[in-house]
């Protein structure tokens, strides 16, 4: 299965964080779907569990998913010590030299402690092995989740982190240049849906592919897409600080958004070269 982590969402409260975590649930489910990957999802104490044959794939989704802080790919199993040390030592046949072990006892019903499953796997591991146990700088780590079930893992992949898309408004996004696209990305990051107005195809094509589980709305000129709900327009480029259309009339001004105030020629370099990877 697929462990999957989120963060800033536990900051809300609960109603608001359950509806968070359903748009989430739902914009993941809504890829995999797409992308006739068969799962079953469900929320676990703060973790999404993806169980699914085709691992690797989901794994590519997640990683340009919003809202995503890490995720691994897990070996689950029943809350039995001998099952854990048992999967544990399967894993641990590839690591070299040093290891570490983190555990976590979500389920305070399981007989043993967090420390007490460390040392008992650590000893058994290190014998079996003969590995060195290194707790500072380990060449390997491996992670033991006891929550419904047991979690096994031994690597973690980052997600972009944000909210998920669809937990904000929606906002006028222009896409001709690079620039354009690190603007919007970032916008979409914060949750928000971007309505492109007469977007380059090739751009939109990048984009697309870190819009999970959601289309891209497009409109001809800023007037439809304010008509279809945008509150904002992103980028500054050869726009005022602030931009009035047809929502004139109705007294409604659109405020410009800039989110690369503040990032220096490097982060812009990085943040294009990430996007562009996917």
């Amino acid at each position: 299965c697929l462990l999957v982590r989120y963060g800033e969402i536990f900051l809300k409260t609960k109603p608001v964080r359950r509806n968070f975590e359903n748009i989430l649930i739902g914009n993941i489910r809504n890829e995999l779907e797409k992308n006739s990957i068969k799962s079953k999802i469900r929320i676990v104490s703060g973790r999404i569990i993806i169980e699914t044959e085709k691992i690797r794939k989901a794994g590519k989704i997640l990683e340009k998913t919003f809202g995503v802080v890490s995720f691994s790919s897990a070996y689950s199993c029943d809350k039995k010590y001998e099952e854990i040390e048992r999967i544990s030592k399967e894993l641990a046949k590839n690591f070299r030299k040093s290891f570490a072990i983190d555990a976590m006892r979500q389920d305070k019903e399981f007989p043993l402690t967090s420390q007490q499953i460390k040392e008992r796997l650590g000893e058994k591991i290190r014998n079996h092995y003969r590995l060195k146990v290194n707790l500072s700088n380990p060449n390997h780590t491996l992670h033991i989740e006891i929550r419904d079930k047991c979690y096994v893992y031994d690597k973690i992949i980052e997600g972009p982190k944000g909210l998920p898309l669809g937990t904000g408004g929606k906002v006028i996004g222009f896409l001709k240049d690079d620039s354009d696209l690190i603007e919007n990305w970032l916008i979409m990051k914060r949750g928000i849906k971007v309505i492109l107005v007469d977007p380059d195809k090739k751009l939109q094509k990048k984009l697309q592919k870190w819009s999970i589980g959601r289309n891209l709305k497009v409109a001809k000129d800023i007037d439809e897409a304010v008509r279809k709900g945008a509150k904002a327009i992103v980028s500054g480029k050869g726009i005022k600080s602030k931009v009035q259309s047809d929502a004139k009339r109705q007294q409604t001004t659109l405020v410009v958004f800039n989110p690369l105030v503040g990032f220096n020629k490097k982060e812009i370099k990085n943040l294009l070269k990430r996007i562009k990877r996917s």
